[in-house]
């Protein structure tokens, strides 16, 4: 235990291991809406799109919404705004958006379907990936499968 906490939080632990109640999954969804904007409006982050909390991504791409709004709506704003441009931009938002967070829901499902598995294979490729994450080599190859995960799949700067 000590190797995943801090010694007090390990030592605290140990001292209560009686006291620890069967530990119970928070249901969550990952999920997004069919459109992010409707005329002269827009949802960005949790509102358009709730994240699982594999990974913990729903503030990297909320952040990452609000950097890509922030380039296309600024400059918009800034000028003489007509309404036909400002909902052009708002659905030029959701379609750069797309193409990255489309990926990442699809990566947050896998590992919630080995973990919760009940089939009688389930817990043998539990066993062995618990097993094979021990070795560095194994822990480097998956960390190049999850860094698009960590520092996503498309470019995203502020530009204003």
């Amino acid at each position: 235990m000590q190797r995943h906490v801090s010694i007090d939080l390990a030592d605290h632990l140990a001292a209560n291991i009686s006291n620890l109640e069967k530990p119970f999954l928070l249901v969550s969804e990952s999920d997004r809406v069919d459109q992010w904007s409707r005329s002269g409006a827009l949802v960005i982050g949790d509102a358009a799109h709730t994240m699982s909390p594999v990974g913990g991504q729903g503030i990297n791409i909320a952040l990452r919404d609000c950097i890509v709004t922030a380039n296309h709506l600024v400059p918009l704003l800034k000028s003489n705004i007509r309404h036909h441009k400002l909902d052009a931009e708002l659905d030029a938002i959701e379609r750069e958006r797309l193409p990255e967070l489309i990926p990442v829901q699809q990566f947050q499902a896998q590992p919630p379907r080995l973990v919760l598995n009940t089939t009688w294979w389930a817990e043998p490729i539990r066993r062995f990936v618990g097993l094979a994450l021990a070795h560095e080599s194994v822990r480097a190859r998956a960390a190049v499968r999850l860094r698009p995960m960590i520092f996503g799949t498309t470019e995203v700067d502020l530009e204003i």
